[in-house]
């Protein structure tokens, strides 16, 4: 299971260790003086964090992974002006915006991709290898870049799967593709090599390195 964690870059942990940290110390920042207080905007900012990553792990569409934002950004303004006894504007507020910035910057661009890596490190390391028909292939707009060499494209891709026991079965997934291999889906219908988990044939990466055919 934590095969995955180390194939993960050291300035991803740094990267998500350092947000952790801004969000104990902005939200105790809004306490003015009183700890409650304080440990409540923690509790809004990382619940309203944790919602808009699930929200966007689990592909929702358009602008509603927003949304839990919003509102605690509106419940942050709310403990304020109680804290306050009256409608005031506070610089902090400005600083809270930069900070649901930066979530949402790391949050929705980074983390879809460090999961991925995360979840198919144990099935390279223990997967059957087979080979895919790519039958459709679109890319959904998502870059990631990899120690400001490689760029990554994200790509939803319907796979017909042959030489597994399973064979043959389609699954449609999203899936990372390297700028080193992304001409094999400009057109046609590629056969290129996968690996397959042993325990659930519906889990596939993508194993590009181990000699694609156009």
């Amino acid at each position: 299971m934590f095969k995955g964690l180390r194939n993960l870059a050291p300035g991803t942990y740094i990267g998500y260790g350092v947000l952790i940290f801004f969000i104990l110390v902005v939200g105790l920042s809004m306490s003015e003086g009183n700890i409650i207080f304080g440990l409540v905007h923690i509790g809004i900012l990382i619940t309203a964090t944790t919602i808009f990553c699930v929200m966007v792990l689990r592909d929702i569409s358009g602008n509603k992974p927003l949304l839990p934002i919003i509102l605690a950004y509106a419940a942050h303004f709310a403990l304020m002006v109680i804290r306050k006894g009256e409608l005031y504007f506070a610089w902090k507020l400005v600083e809270l915006f930069f900070l649901y910035f930066i979530v949402v910057i790391a949050g929705g661009s980074t983390l879809p991709y460090n999961l991925k890596r995360y979840r198919s490190a144990e099935i390279r390391a223990r997967g059957i290898p087979a080979m895919a028909v790519v039958e459709q292939a679109s890319d959904n707009g998502s870059r990631a870049t990899e120690k400001r060499v490689y760029r990554f494209y994200s790509m939803n891709l319907t796979l017909r799967i042959e030489g597994h026991p399973k064979s043959p079965y389609r699954i449609t997934d999203t899936f990372w593709v390297s700028d080193f291999y992304i001409h094999l889906f400009s057109s046609g219908r590629p056969t290129i090599p996968v690996l397959v988990d042993k325990e659930d044939f519906r889990k596939v990466v993508l194993d590009l390195e181990g000699g694609p055919k156009a």
